[in-house]
């Protein structure tokens, strides 16, 4: 999967646009407007095929964990949901 966090800051603008383009993604706050779809901009982690974004160093745990999704199941991540003593929906 490609996994990277969407803060789209400046010199990454471009390439992060360019990654996301065509789906479903989301990005820090003042860098929303910048998606093509912003269907997704209020969730705080999307997960679009093999695309995983979110929001900014907030969403750190929340982004962590559906990485661990995408690549050992919904179980092992909420094994270490739990570890963290961290609440997932």
């Amino acid at each position: 999967p490609l996994v990277f966090n969407a803060a789209l800051t400046s010199s990454r603008d471009k390439t992060c646009l360019t990654l996301v383009q065509g789906k479903k993604a989301t990005a820090f706050p003042a860098m929303c407007n910048k998606l093509s779809d912003q269907s997704e901009i209020e969730n705080r982690v999307v997960v679009d095929g093999n695309l995983v974004t979110s929001r900014g160093p907030g969403t750190s745990v929340e982004f962590a964990l559906a990485i661990v999704e995408k690549f050992f199941g919904r179980n092992k991540a909420l094994e270490l949901a739990k570890i963290l003593l961290f609440t997932r929906t």
